[in-house]
């Protein structure tokens, strides 16, 4: 009997390799590669928008904190100085309860936002506009002390209590039976309390180039009683060794015999909040909240820059309004008046030039941080600008910043932009180009304008 064999057709069909090809193994590789590289990508990707959906949800609850402040106390912004409730008329001003106070404590003796280091010589000198009219800093109302007296104060209103460091925690009396633990006011309650040596308070005593980390306000003692079912905040308004103190808050009577377990905590405030007020002088107010991340409290972060901020450019013509034509019937064609006339052919500017070229300054100033999303301020009208672009710079010490929206104020009275002493360019008569200035605060996450606020 014969085998029958297949034939070489079908032995190839049914043929096992041994191996792939070193094209296989490359093109492999690269379909491989390209989806790794493709997911790496996205992780960046993400935490960048982690943060921003991060920053976005946090200035928005600050924003709805401070316009609760605001309608619970509008003399903030109808009369933050508290000497009357119509001398802000019409004026520009910044309300910062937090800004004021941390500068106080830099030494700063009478703060006033926004004048640092402005130029106030030269042909870019920044000069007031008339009295009245140039953006203020205040912050001592004596008319709200809840809000302004004390640094603590300013603290708690003004920033989100959002994050804590623990600095340790511990049983004063874990037995009921050390009185020493105790520091009590006249009337029997606790107004202090001797921590175990457990718990390390030398932070308030280490060297430090940072202040606010040794201010025992900045810490807080959250005290539970016996039970634990109840516990109390106390802000710690000093401290001496071992012993914490805040004699302006007694601890309800409950706990004048025993505490339980008492934790230390850092307030980390990484949002916060002040103003910026347009008052009008029939007594509504424009307000805009601005929250600040991780807010830099230096004078250095309010440097006043050379920007001037014009609402129109001259059209192809080189002149005001409509070459030979008086578009506003003022019997002469083209003059200042008729720039961005309606009918010219002037454009409207959304692009303002900062310079901070060391020759136009009394002090040399830093760089400005400047990136796209972030705000600038004009100074003398109180109105922020976001930026939508950083164009390419004319000069090393200069920058073009193209903005989300159309200027909507003049911030110079420079208006056809050639550096030179024109009509209405001078109205403090010094022989210089009035000019108003931009300031670029660092840690600026967003600006909410709120709806006009009403003189009470």
């Amino acid at each position: 009997m014969h085998r029958i064999r297949p034939s070489r057709t079908i032995q190839k069909q049914f043929h096992r390799r041994a191996g792939v090809t070193l094209t296989e193994v490359l093109m492999s590789l690269m379909i491989m590669g390209i989806g790794v590289v493709s997911l790496a990508t996205l992780f960046p990707i993400s935490t960048l928008r982690v943060l921003e959906a991060t920053n976005l949800t946090n200035s928005t609850v600050a924003r709805f904190n401070a316009e609760g402040i605001i309608d619970s106390f509008p003399q903030m912004i109808h009369n933050p100085d508290g000497d009357s409730t119509t001398r802000e008329a019409g004026k520009n001003y910044i309300v910062d309860p937090l800004g004021w106070h941390e500068l106080l404590a830099q030494g700063v003796p009478s703060p006033v936002l926004y004048e640092y280091n402005r130029p106030t010589t030269g042909a870019f000198q920044i000069t007031r506009p008339p009295a009245g009219q140039q953006t203020r800093y205040l912050g001592d109302n004596v008319t709200s002390p809840a809000l302004f007296t004390s640094i603590d104060i300013a603290r708690r209103v003004a920033n989100l209590q959002d994050t804590t460091t623990d600095f340790g925690a511990g049983f004063p009396d874990p037995d009921g039976i050390n009185t020493a633990a105790y520091t009590l006011n006249g009337d029997g309650l606790v107004t202090g309390l001797t921590m175990p040596t457990e718990v390390d308070l030398s932070v308030f005593t280490l060297p430090t180039t940072d202040p606010a980390y040794q201010d025992p306000t900045n810490y807080q003692a959250v005290i539970f009683d016996v039970t634990g079912r109840y516990s109390e905040i106390r802000t710690i308004e000093s401290v001496s060794v071992q012993t914490i103190n805040w004699p302006s808050r007694p601890l309800p009577a409950r706990y004048s015999t025993i505490v339980g377990l008492v934790r230390i905590e850092r307030t980390d405030p990484f949002y916060s909040w002040m103003l910026t007020v347009r008052k009008r002088a029939s007594g509504p107010a424009n307000v805009d909240v601005v929250v600040f991340s991780k807010r830099d409290f230096n004078e250095l972060s309010e440097q006043v820059y050379v920007g001037d901020l014009r609402r129109f450019t001259l059209g192809d013509d080189g002149v005001p309004g409509t070459t030979g034509v008086d578009l506003n019937n003022n019997g002469t064609n083209n003059d200042l008046a008729e720039l961005g006339y309606p009918g010219s052919d002037d454009q409207q500017n959304n692009r303002v030039t900062i310079d901070w070229d060391p020759s136009l300054y009394s002090t040399p100033p830093e760089k400005p941080l400047l990136r796209r999303g972030g705000f600038v301020f004009d100074a003398a009208n109180a109105l922020w600008y976001r930026v939508l672009t950083i164009e390419e710079s004319p000069t090393a010490t200069s920058a073009v910043l193209a903005l989300e929206k159309a200027i909507s104020r003049d911030n110079t009275e420079d208006l056809i932009a050639n550096n030179t002493l024109d009509t209405d360019e001078d109205k403090n008569n010094d022989g210089v180009i009035d000019r108003g200035g931009i300031i670029i605060p660092r840690g600026v996450v967003a600006v909410f304008p709120l709806e006009t606020k009403l003189q009470q």
